[in-house]
């Protein structure tokens, strides 16, 4: 989502919450469970996504045991445990939790010079925030949900 194009950051959340697809994947758990599911056809059992002639299933089949390791992530090919899985599966509930408890962005309030509340606004200023430097920090590919970190002073992001 870029800034830019809204008249105000307020309007980019009101349209993030309302008209994004990765605001209600993430409502909806779908980008987690969707990354759990292809790391669990890549079990060593299976290994569905490493069958082309490129890799050998039998040796990483070997490996994954002689290692620990329990799946592998298809894209990245980062090897992953249980725990890993169960702590995608503890972020996606609280994701989906923070994300029933944003207020209604349409909510009034005699408190604003807008008429409207800024309680959903803080709430997804704050999430989005918090990804991005996270984004940041680990180096993470693809666009920022609202760029705000780019235009806070460097003094800030840390």
């Amino acid at each position: 989502m870029n800034l830019s194009k809204h008249k105000s950051p307020r309007d980019a959340i009101i349209h993030f919450i309302e008209n994004s697809e990765t605001f209600k994947s993430l409502k909806e758990g779908k980008l987690y469970d969707d990354f759990i599911n292809a790391c669990l056809r890549n079990s060593p059992d299976k290994l569905l996504d490493y069958q082309s002639g490129m890799h050998d299933p039998k040796e990483m089949k070997k490996e994954m045991e002689e290692l620990g390791h329990d799946y592998y992530e298809p894209e990245t090919g980062e090897p992953l445990t249980k725990e890993d899985l169960e702590e995608m599966r503890k972020d996606r509930d609280r994701i989906k939790l923070e994300i029933a408890r944003v207020a209604d962005p349409r909510e009034i309030s005699e408190k604003t010079s807008t008429g409207l509340s800024d309680r959903a606004y803080r709430q997804i200023w704050r999430m989005c925030e918090s990804y991005e430097k996270y984004c940041i920090e680990t180096k993470q590919p693809g666009p920022l949900p609202l760029n705000i970190v780019k235009n806070l002073p460097p003094h800030i992001i840390k």
